[in-house]
C-alpha cells in the first residue's frame, strides 16, 4: 500500500478482498431462488401493487385510492417511487420487486463495513491512516449482517424497511463522522438522509431527537437549524396531498394521528421481553455496542438503537413474536455489536490457536447453516410466525394464475388477496374492500370509507371469481360475536352459493354462478 493510500485511509488489500467475498455471499444469500423462497407475504402484495400502479402514475390499491397515510398502507412514497423506477427498467413482477430489495440488502452490507470502520476509529480526528481494529470491526459487522438469518430472510422480501435500513446506516455513519471530524458537512448529510428516510417510513422520525442529542452534546452546539431539513420534505408532501383534494386524506390523517399516539410504558416493556425472545444475537448486539473501543461511537449508536427499537415496540398491537419485520433497520447495529463482542472476546483470550478456533468455529457453522437453508429453501422455520398470511407454495400461485388468465376478461373483477394480483388481468380487489364498500368495518378498514374513495365497485356479487387461500381459511375461524365476523360470513356464503371452479394446493377458486357466459 502506498503512502498516499495510507493517508487516505484506504483499507489493507486483504481486508478489501475479504470484503468483496462478504459482498458476494451477501448477494448469493439474498438472490438465490428469490421468487420462490420464502412464500409470498400478504404485505408484499400490497406494496408491489402500489409500486406497479405508480409506474402508470396511479395512486391505487385494488379498488381504493392511496393516500400514503391510510391504515392499509401507511408509508410515504419514496420507497415506492424508487421501486417503480426499477420495475420499469426490468419487469413489473414479484421477482424484480424482490430483487430490488435484495440489492438494497447488499448495499447495506457494504455501508455497514464503512459504519464499523468509522465506529472503530478512536484516534485523533485528523488521523486517517489504516486502523486494523476499525477495518476488522467493519468487516466482521458486514459479515454478520450478510449471514444473519433475519437480515437474509427480510432482504429477500419486498418491504419499505429495506430502504429504511440503508438510510439508517447512512445516518449513523455520517453522524459518527460529524462527531469525530466536527465538520458541519457531515451533519448536513445526516439530516438530508434523515429527511429522505422520513419520506420512506414514518418510523424515521426517531432521527430528529437523535440528531438533536448529537448536536446538543457538542462543546459549542450551533447547528440546530439543520434539523429543520428533516421534516420539510414530508410536510411539503402532506400539504400537496391535502390541497390536491385527495379523497379520504383527512380521514386517514385522523386515523394515523390516533395510531401514532404514544402507548403506555408497560406496552413497550412487555414487547421488549418478546423482542429478546426472537434471538440471542439481538441481546449480544445491543450489549456489544458498549464494547466498541471508541466509546462515544458505541454510546450514540446505542441511543439510536434504543430509539428505533422503542418506536417499533411501543404500540399496543405490535407483538414481536408474531410480526417482527419492522426491526429490519435494527439489524446493522445488531451486527456491529456482535462484531465488537467478537473482537472483545478475541482480545480477551488472544493467546493461542485453540482460542482462535473457539471464535472461528461458530462463525463457520453460522455460514454453513445460512448456505444450507438458502440452498434447500427451508424458510418455513424462519417464517412460521407469519405463515397465517403467507403463500407457502408459490408454484401453486403461478399455476392458478395461468389457469385463470384466459378466462378473465379486461373488465372482470377478481376478488383475492393481493399476492396474486400482479399475475392476473382484469380488475382486482380484496374481500375486505368489498365489505368496506358495503359499509362494514373489517380488517384494515376499521373506519367508514366514503364512496368517492372507490375507483370502481368491488361488490362481491359483481365478481367473476373469488380466490380463497390460507389467510381466508384463518378468517373462517373468527368467532360470530367478533367485530371481524363479516369476513367469516362472506367466505361461508361464497363457499355455499358459488361454484368451486378450481382447487390447487392452498387455493380454491370460486366462480360466480350468475356470471354471463363468455362468448367463444
Amino acid at each position: 500500500m502506498t503512502a498516499e493510500h495510507r493517508k487516505l485511509g484506504v483499507p489493507r488489500p486483504v481486508i478489501l478482498i475479504l470484503l468483496a467475498l462478504t459482498l458476494y455471499y451477501s448477494f448469493e444469500f439474498r438472490t438465490l431462488r428469490i421468487d420462490l423462497s420464502p412464500g409470498w407475504f400478504r404485505d408484499e402484495g400490497t406494496y408491489i401493487e402500489i409500486t406497479r400502479r405508480l409506474i402508470h402514475a396511479q395512486l391505487q390499491f385494488g379498488a381504493i385510492n392511496v393516500t400514503f397515510v391510510g391504515p392499509y398502507m401507511t408509508h410515504p412514497p419514496v420507497y415506492f417511487l424508487l421501486a417503480s423506477l426499477y420495475l420499469k427498467i426490468t419487469r413489473p413482477d414479484m421477482y424484480s420487486f424482490r430483487m430490488f430489495n435484495a440489492l438494497l440488502g447488499v448495499l447495506a452490507t457494504l455501508l455497514i463495513f464503512f459504519l464499523g470502520h468509522e465506529a472503530g476509529r478512536y484516534k485523533d480526528e485528523s488521523d486517517e491512516s489504516p486502523n486494523l481494529y476499525a477495518e476488522t470491526l467493519g468487516l466482521l459487522a458486514a459479515f454478520f449482517f450478510a449471514i444473519h438469518k433475519d437480515a437474509v430472510t427480510y432482504n429477500r422480501m419486498g418491504f419499505p424497511y429495506n430502504l429504511y435500513l440503508v438510510e439508517a446506516v447512512l445516518v449513523a455513519w455520517f453522524t459518527l463522522r460529524y462527531l469525530r471530524k466536527r465538520d458541519f458537512l457531515w451533519c448536513l448529510l445526516a439530516c438530508f438522509v434523515a429527511a429522505i428516510a422520513l419520506m420512506t417510513v414514518y418510523y424515521a422520525i426517531v432521527f430528529l431527537p437523535f440528531l438533536f442529542l448529537v448536536i446538543l452534546s457538542m462543546k459549542k452546539p450551533k447547528h440546530f437549524w439543520a434539523l429543520a431539513i428533516i421534516p420539510l420534505p414530508l410536510l411539503f408532501f402532506l400539504c400537496f396531498m391535502a390541497f390536491s383534494g385527495t379523497p379520504g386524506f383527512w380521514d386517514d390523517i385522523n386515523v394515523l394521528r390516533k395510531d401514532a399516539s404514544t402507548g403506555p410504558l408497560f406496552y413497550t416493556l412487555y414487547h421488549y421481553h418478546d423482542f429478546f425472545q426472537t434471538g440471542l444475537t439481538y441481546f449480544i448486539g445491543m450489549a456489544g455496542l458498549f464494547l466498541i473501543k471508541r466509546k462515544s461511537a458505541g454510546k450514540y449508536l446505542f441511543i439510536l438503537y434504543l430509539l428505533m427499537m422503542h418506536i417499533v415496540l411501543r404500540r399496543y398491537d405490535t407483538i414481536i413474536r408474531f410480526v417482527h419485520y419492522p426491526v429490519i433497520p435494527l439489524l446493522p447495529f445488531v451486527a456491529l455489536g456482535c462484531a465488537a463482542f467478537a473482537l472483545f472476546c478475541w482480545n480477551s483470550i488472544y493467546t493461542s490457536r485453540p482460542a482462535f478456533a473457539l471464535l472461528l468455529i461458530p462463525i463457520i457453522l453460522a455460514s454453513y447453516l445460512s448456505i444450507y437453508q438458502v440452498k434447500h429453501g427451508i424458510w418455513g422455520k424462519f417464517y412460521s410466525p407469519l405463515e397465517f398470511c403467507m403463500t407457502k407454495n408459490v408454484q401453486d400461485t403461478y399455476d392458478v394464475a395461468i389457469h385463470l388468465k384466459n378466462k378473465i376478461r379486461p373488465n372482470d373483477l377478481v376478488i383475492s388477496n393481493s399476492q396474486i394480483w400482479s399475475l392476473l388481468p382484469g380488475r382486482n380487489a380484496e374481500i375486505s374492500q368489498s365489505l368496506a364498500f358495503e359499509g362494514k368495518k373489517v380488517d384494515f378498514y376499521k373506519n367508514a370509507l366514503s364512496r368517492e374513495r372507490f375507483l370502481f365497485s368491488p361488490a362481491i356479487e359483481n365478481a367473476a371469481f373469488v380466490i380463497m387461500d390460507n389467510l381466508t381459511d384463518q378468517w373462517k375461524l373468527i368467532p360470530p360475536d367478533n367485530p371481524q365476523a363479516p369476513l367469516r360470513d362472506a367466505i361461508f356464503k361464497i363457499e355455499k352459493n358459488w361454484i368451486l371452479f378450481l382447487e390447487k394446493g392452498e387455493y380454491r377458486v370460486y366462480k360466480n354462478p350468475n356470471r354471463p357466459q363468455q362468448k367463444s
